[in-house]
């Protein structure tokens, strides 16, 4: 074996290129030569001569080097690459630059542990950096995300540089009226708000950067279009450590919010006050109620059993007023709740006022007491409206009814007058007044002003509801111990002369002239005609019998269906028709009966008592219309229209 290294000519001339590890290895991998200067064990002469480097290599070292050395050998050229090597200890990298050398290879190796330890741990350290650096820029994205969609107005400021902005999110910069949202930045708020407002900000920052306490208010503001907000604002210290300390401001706008919750306490204030109502109001009734029913009871057992017919007259028209009474009170009840609910509707029409009035004072005349005059002020006579003529004659029913109670002499006067865009109505009476401290309530339900006086307290609270669903308003004005005037107004639109209406105004006199003319068709004697009394209830039924059994022969039908079948087989002169019964309605029961007979009478008795009800009839086929309770002398008077007497 040459030893080129143990040659003194050739190891001084390779010795002086390097001081690296040499190698002299042939073709197959055979170590020839090696120098003495290597400073890696595993390189080391003892360790290498004479021995194949192939064998002592690792396998994936040992298969790039073996490639590597017949590359040079057959490329001639030179080439270099770090190879690693791994002990039972540890790992060791050194660098091979191969040289082509008479037919074998000549390797400078070079131990490069430490340099490639350092740099694997770089590389680590740049792979964790680089790791870090990915989740800090998802973690800003995150929050960039967050703070710029967030419903919160987030401000940022630099203490130490005079309090400038150095962030504001979306939501703050919607409080200013800027375009440009970036303008904010770099700025104080003495330069972005008004100076009054910039300088209670400014003293709120001074106090949190000199105590580090916390700021936390509850406020109204304007936003930038001026519309009204409510905002819930947080601003505190934030101090960290080698870095200027900051001023961050947290605004939620909370108007929604708020404003529920003040729909909420303005709920439970109006839930208790209808608690405190409904009791009242259910004592009230119960007074109310127990008083007519008192009377109606006793008396009916003292008309039972009393023999003068003068005494008896007398207990008759107590038991009438009492009923009457009675039946207000209920009236006055299903009124507010119906109109309230949008179950009735309203029918307009043009209406005549000066016969209106005249309407109303003939109503009421002979109810006001002895020293009591009631007076329709003269008013101009050719003024008409378009309105409900019933619900209008109803509140200044109502107004005058109201003025009965508390007037106990002098007058009660009422009319109305034209002005520039309504029509005033009002009602004065002379009575005691109402006290100042209870004017401002006479329009709530249930609220009386005097506990003493008969009523549910429903009377004017109704007529509110009445003149506001027709478009005007209602007021009061009263001197206790001197009267009171009530005052409402009716929308001026469609209003005019009467000139201006066609002849035929008056749809319920027209009627009242075809159901004349009818009544002369029947041609028979009192007690021959044939009454067919549709009514499945059995008192009802008793009640007609007791009344006009005695004038005319009864028929009774249970339902609409055998109201049909009897009229068909019977031909009755007329039909008191009930409205509501089981199997076929009266409505329906009338209109097959208007197919067979178009001029046998009808009349619709009812307890749906609303002016839609006695339209609903009369579309039907019914002639004529009685509303339950059925009064007797009315009864009369509409039988009196369509049967011989």
């Amino acid at each position: 074996m040459e030893r080129i290294f143990k040659d003194t000519r050739n190891a001084e001339r390779i010795l002086q290129l390097t001081a690296d590890t040499m190698l002299l290895v042939d073709e197959e991998g055979n170590c020839i030569d090696v120098s003495t200067h290597s400073s890696l064990w595993v390189l080391q002469e003892e360790f290498l001569l004479g021995k194949n480097l192939f064998n002592l290599l690792p396998e994936g070292t040992r298969n790039e080097f073996a490639a590597d050395l017949r590359n040079v050998l057959k490329t001639q050229k030179e080439f270099t690459r770090n190879y690693s090597l791994r002990t039972s200890r540890e790992k060791f990298y050194f660098k091979c630059i191969m040289h082509p050398f008479d037919g074998r290879v000549l390797c400078q190796c070079r131990d490069i542990t430490e340099r490639s330890n350092v740099k694997r741990q770089l590389e680590i350290a740049n792979q964790k950096l680089s790791e870090n650096e990915s989740k800090i820029r998802r973690l800003n994205t995150l929050l960039d995300a967050i703070m710029k969609n967030l419903p919160a107005g987030v401000v940022v400021k630099d203490i130490e540089n005079d309090f400038r902005h150095i962030y504001r999110n979306k939501e703050a910069h919607n409080r200013l009226s800027i375009i440009d949202k970036g303008y904010a930045i770099g700025k104080t708020d003495m330069e972005l708000h008004e100076p009054f407002y910039a300088l209670q900000i400014r003293e709120e920052d001074i106090e949190i950067a000199r105590t580090g306490k916390s700021f936390h208010r509850i406020f109204e503001d304007r936003d930038a279009n001026g519309q009204r907000i409510v905002l819930d604002k947080l601003k505190m210290k934030l101090e960290s450590e080698g870095l200027s300390p900051l001023i961050l401001s947290i605004e939620w706008n909370i108007t929604e919010l708020e404003d529920m919750k003040r729909q909420l306490e303005q709920a439970k204030m109006k839930a208790e006050k209808s608690d405190k109502l409904k009791s009242a109001f259910l004592a009230n009734m119960s007074h109310e109620i127990r008083t007519p029913l008192n009377a109606i009871v006793g008396f009916s057992r003292v008309i039972m059993e009393c023999d003068d017919p003068k005494d008896r007259e007398e207990y008759y028209e107590v038991v009438k007023t009492n009923n009457e009474r009675l039946l207000n009170l209920i009236n006055e009840i299903l009124d507010l709740s119906k109109i309230e609910s949008g179950i009735i509707e309203f029918t307009y029409s043009k209406m005549p006022l000066d016969e209106l009035c005249n309407d109303v004072f003939q109503a009421h005349v002979f109810r006001c007491p002895p020293k009591v005059q009631l007076v329709y002020e003269p008013s101009d006579r050719a003024i008409y409206t378009t309105s409900d003529k019933n619900r209008v004659f109803q509140v200044i029913s109502n107004l005058i009814g109201n003025a009965l109670k508390f007037t106990v002499e002098g007058s009660i006067s009422f009319g109305y007058r034209l002005e520039t865009d309504h029509i005033l109505f009002y009602v004065r009476d002379t009575g005691s007044g109402i006290a100042s401290d209870k004017v401002d309530k006479v329009f709530d339900r249930f609220v009386k002003a005097n506990s003493h006086v008969q009523g549910t307290g429903l009377g004017l609270s109704i007529c509110k509801t009445i003149v506001e669903r027709l478009g005007g308003e209602i007021w009061v004005t009263s001197e206790l111990g001197k009267g009171t005037t009530f005052f409402f107004t009716l929308p001026i639109e469609g209003s005019g002369t009467l000139d201006e209406l066609p002849d035929n105004r008056d749809i319920e006199m027209s009627l009242l002239a075809a159901t004349t003319a009818q009544s002369t068709l029947i041609q028979k004697p009192v007690e021959e005609i044939v009454v067919l009394v549709a009514e499945d209830t059995d008192s009802n039924y008793d009640l007609l019998e007791a009344v006009i059994g005695n004038k005319y022969k009864l028929i009774r039908a249970h339902d609409g269906i055998e109201a049909v079948t009897l009229f068909e087989e019977l031909r009755p002169d007329l039909i008191l028709m009930d409205i509501k019964m089981p199997n076929l309605d009266g409505l329906e029961a009338t209109r097959i009966i208007r197919e067979l007979s178009p001029e046998t009478p009808i009349i619709a008795q009812s307890a749906y008592a609303y002016e839609q009800d006695r339209n609903g009839a009369l579309q039907a086929g019914c002639n004529d219309f009685i509303a339950k309770p059925i009064m007797i002398d009315i009864l009369n008077e509409i039988l009196g229209r369509w049967l011989p007497t």
